[in-house]
């Protein structure tokens, strides 16, 4: 993996592909008072949330082809860190988290504009 912005764009590492291939994996990037330390451009891009939706539906394939008692611990581990990122979206804003669905959460509806469970989310949700 090599940082290309710190916190914000990654080139990923990839096997068996020929090496002029280049993953790149973008973070949101705002730009404002409640993002300091961010530098323009603001740019769009995915969020952790989305990223640990895609680990957890990757881990369950994998179990599908190998079951184990490790992807149990994965996946719970993996949901725990999504729960985690959704309460501190809330308390960011001022909101009380209020787990859904707490035995898998990347199965709860979420915002189109920013990723975010309710209440972690300002936008209208669809």
């Amino acid at each position: 993996m090599k940082v290309l912005d710190s916190g914000h764009l990654y080139e990923l590492d990839q096997y068996d592909a020929p090496l002029s291939v280049v993953i790149l994996l973008p973070f949101m990037k705002r730009v404002g008072e409640g993002y300091p330390g961010n530098e323009a451009p603001a740019r769009g891009g995915t969020n952790c949330q989305e990223v640990l939706r895609a680990l957890i539906d990757r881990v369950k394939y994998l179990d599908g082809q190998d079951h184990s008692g490790e992807n149990y611990m994965i996946l719970h581990h993996l949901r725990q860190a999504l729960l985690g990122f959704e309460e501190r979206a809330a308390h960011r804003k001022g909101n009380t988290f209020t787990e859904f669905y707490s035995d898998k959460p990347e199965l709860v509806p979420y915002c189109s504009k920013c990723g975010h469970m309710k209440p972690g989310c300002d936008h209208e949700f669809v």
